[in-house]
């Protein structure tokens, strides 16, 4: 019988490193029986099945279709793993036509999902929204929003399709420092076989403090695209930065009250009565710093700075560039081809209206067909 691993996340439980891990150790997992494919136009950290949930939850893809891919996964072997924290979408739909697949095809299915504590969760899903700039107020609003029944709802579909049997649900804040070695002893093989120097990496870790409030700084001047850059250039150069939180009493009592049955069920139903699961976890501290140093607060002002010049440079070349073509392509003979006014010259009417110098139009046409009209200045 065949084996399927399907890994769900859920969101901000360490699916990046995990992901990563998997596409850069393929040729191990290879070699132990398990296929791990991934697409060529896939990144190691985005997981193998992007296609197949889009494909589903956009009911784009016929069922035979769907069985074509999951059978494909296995790459002649007996077992395969297919990861994507938007499984975390499906519905009882979704999950039911994967469960027939893989009974009529004579697969054995199981589910792995790391869930975290409802508070650390907030936490780092409001920064991952608030860089991304898909919600741009504070936390203390982000706190009286509903953003944990996403996962409660994807647990209770689980449930009811496949059976608690079928799922392995683990406490992501219990094993986020040996998180790769957890993984591994799902997959039921030698850890010795893989390389998990990355474990000792923070991939995707969530900005400090200091670094929101630089952001925030940032976000009124400066793209999303921008915001994106410094954002990864800020991550990449410190990867094991992160502080301690400050849980706020007034936010645990709130999400106490939001998600009481939540918390209730999923301890009862997937814990065996364990009160794992809660608002407020025990994080493990061993990276934690009370509060940056002056040095590193200086460190990441640096870095901005000097992302700041580097991109003030680039853009005074490229507008010397674009308002050099500009001049050279000027209709020096006042635009013969348009009806202008005797008096008119392109160059100063650039001048005097910028908006016009700093685009692609030839000022002669822009001044036809709108400049006349908006009673722009000649000169």
């Amino acid at each position: 019988m065949k084996e399927l691993l399907v890994h769900t996340g859920t969101f901000k439980t360490g699916s990046t490193l995990l992901q990563t891990f998997l596409a850069q150790n393929r040729t191990r997992l290879d070699g132990a029986g398990i296929s791990y494919k991934v697409r060529e136009n896939y990144g190691d950290h985005t997981g193998n099945a992007s296609d197949l949930v889009q494909g589903m939850l956009n009911r784009s893809l016929s069922r035979e279709y769907v069985a074509r891919i999951v059978l494909e996964s296995f790459g002649g072997k007996n077992a395969s793993i297919l990861s994507s924290e938007a499984f975390t979408f499906f519905s009882d739909a979704e999950w039911g036509a994967i469960r027939d697949i893989c009974d009529s095809h004579d697969i054995n299915v199981k589910i792995l999902i790391y869930i975290r504590n409802v508070y650390p969760y907030y936490m780092s899903s409001y920064i991952q929204a608030f860089k991304s700039g898909l919600f741009p107020g504070s936390f203390v609003e982000y706190v009286k929003e509903d953003h944990y029944s996403i996962i409660y709802h994807s647990l209770l579909s689980m449930s009811r399709i496949f059976g608690n049997n079928y799922l392995t649900v683990k406490l992501f804040d219990e094993v986020q420092y040996r998180l790769l070695e957890d993984f591994i002893g799902e997959l039921r093989i030698d850890i010795r076989q893989f390389d998990t120097s990355l474990q000792n990496r923070r991939i995707n870790r969530s900005l400090v403090t200091f670094e929101m409030n630089r952001f925030q700084n940032l976000k009124n001047a400066a793209s999303q695209l921008e915001l994106d850059e410094i954002t990864s250039l800020l991550m990449n150069k410190r990867q094991d930065l992160v502080e301690k939180s400050t849980v706020q009493k007034s936010h645990v009592l709130n999400l106490q009250k939001k998600f009481v049955n939540e918390i209730a069920w999923i301890n009862r139903t997937l814990f065996a009565g364990c009160d794992k699961l809660g608002v407020v976890g025990r994080e493990e501290p061993r990276l934690a710093k009370a509060n940056l140093t002056s040095a590193d607060k200086l460190s990441i002002d640096e870095d901005i700075i000097l992302w700041m010049a580097e991109k003030i440079r680039t853009a005074r070349e490229d507008l010397i560039g674009h308002l050099e073509r500009k001049v050279q392509n000027l209709n020096c003979t006042g635009g013969r081809d348009y009806d202008l006014p005797e008096e008119f010259d392109p160059l100063l009417y650039m001048l005097k209206n910028v908006d016009v110098l700093y685009s692609d139009l030839d000022p002669s046409f822009h001044y036809v067909n709108w400049g006349r009209d908006e009673g722009r200045p000649l000169r």
